[in-house]
């Protein structure tokens, strides 16, 4: 019987796994992983805790890439808490106010999403997943401001809190600090 070789055996895997290009190690994957799974179930418990709002539950899609790309670009600009914050609460109401004046319409659409994105360049809070949030609220025909402050502004307080906490604990602060420009 033959003796098998770790060492030969554990090389034919990694020949056999192409490298990552994007540059993260097992260990960043996993802890990526791991953390969007985290923020997004702070949100969520955030969510059975205080009550659920009429279409809450598709929202969540927004915050899942939103968390996702919190881990993938912590030093970006458009993931900084105050894009997320702002971004998700200026395109929510804008949203809504669209849904509002265009009832039953497609230029709710239009005018909810592009309103949203010139707003969030305006105010230098510009974040793509807003735009999302903009669109979900807009083909869903929700019309109520109060959906901006809960769950909208109240579920991206609650994922960013929780990416900080996260941040400290896994010693990969968020917001990560910018790397200076060599101008």
């Amino acid at each position: 019987m033959k003796k098998f070789d770790r060492e030969k055996i554990l090389a034919f895997i990694k020949s056999c796994i192409p490298p990552d290009p994007y540059g993260f190690t097992w260990l960043d994957i996993l802890r990526v992983c791991f953390g969007v799974d985290v923020l997004i179930m702070a949100v969520v418990l955030f969510n059975e805790y205080v009550g659920p709002a009429d279409k809450s539950v598709e929202i969540n899609a927004v915050f899942l890439v939103t968390a996702l790309m919190i881990f993938l670009m912590p030093a970006s600009p458009m993931f900084h808490p105050k894009a997320i914050l702002e971004g998700n609460l200026v395109s929510a109401l804008l949203a809504s106010a669209s849904v509002y004046m265009f009832p039953h319409s497609y230029a709710a659409v239009i005018v909810g999403v592009a309103s949203s994105a010139l707003a969030m360049h305006l105010l230098k809070c510009f974040q793509p997943t807003a735009l999302m949030l903009a669109m979900f609220i807009t083909v869903g025909k929700i019309a109520d401001y109060h959906f901006a402050i809960y769950p909208i502004f109240a579920d991206s307080i609650i994922l960013v809190i929780a990416a900080y906490l996260y941040g400290l604990a896994t010693k990969h602060p968020y917001p990560a600090k910018q790397a200076p420009d060599g101008d």
